[in-house]
């Protein structure tokens, strides 16, 4: 075990959303509070841009393990000696 102080934790609160049916959900920020169609296009546009992000990150990752390896079919030739 590290005999390192711990660091402190603090969370803050960046608000909620959730669907509540079809075309309908709830927005709960800290500045902001609505509810309804509006609101689920809201939800839609943040679940989407999150999920991009994810997915985006996901092939970052094995576009460079498929580049790193010696059998990777981006090489072209012998594999290095």
């Amino acid at each position: 075990m590290r005999k390192e102080e711990p660091i402190g934790f603090q969370y803050k609160n960046l608000g909620s959303m959730a669907t509540v049916g079809r075309h309908l959900a709830v927005v709960d920020l800290p500045f902001w509070k609505f509810q309804g169609a509006f609101a689920w296009y809201v939800w839609m546009f943040v679940h989407l841009m999150v999920n991009a992000i994810g997915e985006s990150d996901q092939l970052d990752r094995k576009v460079r393990r498929l580049a790193v390896t010696e059998q990777s079919p981006l090489q072209t030739g012998p594999p290095p000696k």
